[in-house]
């Protein structure tokens, strides 16, 4: 009897665990069969995201590429232009020098035009520091007279153009050899008084007394009556001072 008791609670003992090993077996089993699916499903959202990420950052540097490939475009067509626009000052500026003749003149460039001037003149930027001193002369397009230094600082200059209302300019008309004058109009205009008879032509050069040639204005219209002695003529400075980049002056 003291063995039977010895031995029944070994047997119950053992078999529970058995029991719980098998049940261990199942359980595990089970929670397989329940996480292998959602084991799967994370892959795949992972996978999912790992390619969806990826894509952005490609994406995303294709338009890098594409704004810096852009840029360098829009850099080289600025260059380009550049380029075309300085060639066509060197050809301007050879033209001009090749009109200078022989007068000693300084480059400057215009820096103020009327509207952002006093009317009627042009301020330079070049001054008493590089030998510019009033009254000089001043040129545009290599030998159209255009006005003369009307005041002088350090750095910059004040031009008077000869077109200024009221301004008096003596001129010749070298068909004729004859002196006449010339009074501004302002806005690159001018007004001439001549006989009724003198043969004057429209297109005709108005030029300043001198050796060398100097261009004042071109004859634009020709207003006569018959019954006054004297006609009016109407000219124009052959350059346009709202389209000029430089100008010449005189030393």
């Amino acid at each position: 009897m003291r063995v039977f008791r010895i031995i029944v609670p070994i047997l119950i003992l053992l078999i529970l665990i058995l029991l719980w090993s098998y049940a261990g077996g199942v359980f595990k089993s089970a929670s397989s069969a329940l996480t292998r699916p959602l084991w799967k499903v994370g892959l795949g959202i992972s996978s999912f995201w790992s390619g969806f990420t990826a894509g952005l950052r490609a994406k995303s540097a294709l338009e890098s590429e594409n704004g810096a490939l852009k840029e360098e475009i829009a850099e080289l067509k600025f260059n380009l232009t550049g380029f075309a626009d300085i060639s066509e000052e060197n050809v301007q500026l050879k033209e001009i020098l090749g009109r200078v003749g022989s007068r000693e003149v300084v480059l400057a460039v215009v820096l103020a035009k009327p509207g952002h001037s006093p009317y009627d003149t042009l301020v330079i930027d070049i001054g008493s520091q590089d030998g510019v001193a009033v009254g000089a002369h001043v040129f545009a397009s290599g030998d159209v007279l255009i006005g003369d230094i009307n005041k002088v600082m350090p750095k910059s200059s004040i031009i008077r153009l000869f077109s200024s209302p009221g301004e008096k300019s003596d001129i010749v008309l070298p068909e004729h050899d004859l002196y006449l004058q010339a009074v501004g109009l302002g806005g690159g205009s001018f007004k001439i008084s001549a006989p009724r008879d003198l043969e004057i032509i429209e297109g005709a050069e108005l030029l300043l007394p001198g050796f060398e040639r100097q261009i004042l204005a071109v004859v634009e219209k020709i207003i006569s009556d018959p019954r006054d002695p004297v006609k009016t003529v109407l000219a124009t400075s052959p350059v346009n001072v709202q389209h000029l980049r430089w100008v010449e002056v005189e030393r």
